[in-house]
């Protein structure tokens, strides 16, 4: 099992104590006094705090997702310190930053909305919105936005935009993708593209996550995996080392399966070229063990 939330996982990811509960509704109210305002770009993506591209025009923000996203934020709260709550209901700085809408190519748009609730918490609530038919997510996706923010548009890894993406496998489903960038301390930076497809009760789910770039301390050069969907359920993926001068050697390999779209991909068929084990090879948050709990949860270790 991986290793235990930091406490910086907030209370998207927790059920909540009847004390929490008992404190929603005023911090709802204090909430809902915050005006929320909403964006559509250009590239059909987000913007980050340090974003050399146009901030984009404004659109309408239905009501039933601000609804939605004064409940997510209610209920981060809830579970917070008494400081942190009675700093973020005295003014509206954590729901200050605009609502990104990105349209998805089935229909549905799709609104990120960021809260930096401080002492570096800070996420990305997700809601899925069908103008056609008024249904919506009723649960956000939680995402952490922290490292993503923080480095921005760093280079050593991968070149931006987008952070936010759509793509479509060989079987026609549309998935969403969010490329993160992931950091720990000394240990490892990284850049994580997550999988997630849309369920018709428009949940999200996450089903593949794969580390395509990453800086490791005892590594000469960038480690690199590459996908490659080979049938419906099949994606090989080639694990690479590229060095100083540009060249690249294969480490190892791995696949990805499943039976059914909307299910997690698992990992198989783990080949080691010039790896020291099979723990690394898929990713580097943890054993070779929780590789499937990588292609669910991503990352899942904040601090």
């Amino acid at each position: 099992m991986r290793a235990v939330l930091s406490a910086l996982l907030i209370a998207a990811c927790l059920t909540g104590s009847a004390h929490a509960d008992a404190r929603r509704p005023s911090i709802y109210a204090a909430l809902h006094r915050c005006p929320l305002h909403a964006l559509a770009t250009s590239d059909n993506d987000i913007r980050l705090d340090m974003d050399p591209r146009s901030k984009g025009w404004k659109v309408p923000l239905p009501t039933s997702v601000a609804e939605v996203i004064y409940r997510a934020a209610s209920k981060d709260l809830a579970s917070q310190e008494s400081e942190m709550i009675r700093w973020a209901t005295s003014n509206c700085d954590i729901l200050s930053d605009p609502v990104y809408r990105l349209k998805t190519p089935n229909g549905p748009n799709l609104f990120v909305a960021r809260i930096d609730y401080g002492a570096g918490v800070d996420v990305f609530h997700l809601v899925l919105f069908d103008p056609r038919t008024s249904k919506i997510t009723r649960n956000p996706l939680w995402l952490s936005a922290k490292w993503t923010e923080v480095f921005g548009f760093a280079k050593d890894l991968q070149k931006r935009p987008p952070v936010f993406g759509f793509h479509r496998d060989k079987k026609g489903i549309q998935q969403l993708v969010f490329s993160e960038y992931y950091h720990n301390g000394t240990e490892i930076n990284s850049v994580i593209d997550r999988y997630f497809e849309f369920g018709h009760d428009m949940s999200i789910t996450q089903v593949m996550a794969v580390e395509k770039a990453a800086l490791e301390p005892d590594s000469d050069g960038l480690i690199l995996r590459r996908p490659r969907q080979i049938t419906r359920g099949r994606i090989e993926v080639s694990v690479l080392e590229r060095l100083a001068k540009g060249s690249e050697r294969k480490l190892g390999s791995f696949a990805l399966v499943r039976e059914a779209a909307g299910e997690p991909y698992r990992v198989v068929d783990r080949h080691v070229v010039d790896f020291a084990s099979t723990d690394g090879l898929v990713d580097d948050c943890d054993e070779a063990a929780a590789d499937d709990e990588f292609q669910r949860e991503g990352c899942d270790f904040y601090y």
